[in-house]
């Protein structure tokens, strides 16, 4: 029944059908993106969240930005992995 009532949308109007891909397709990559995070190696934090870790639970920051740039400036107490 749903089904049926979907493609009666769709065939109404050709806009109807750009409008179901585009929702479609939105929802892919809302998936898509929610499993690359999920599945990914390491966990983002917020500035705030690493302000709290840094001044509170004293967090190590590895900047892994080239030298020169380190060179020009880096966060207070953090360590270059080069």
């Amino acid at each position: 029944m749903f089904f049926d009532q979907l493609s009666s949308f769709a065939g109404a109007s050709p806009w109807n059908l750009m409008l179901l891909l585009a929702l479609l397709g939105l929802t892919v990559a809302i998936v898509v993106n929610e499993f690359k995070s999920a599945t990914r190696g390491y966990k983002a934090v917020s500035p705030a969240r690493l302000t709290e870790l840094i001044n509170r639970e004293d967090a190590l920051v590895i900047d892994v930005s080239p030298a020169a740039d380190y060179e020009k400036g880096h966060i207070i107490g953090s360590r270059t992995c080069r």
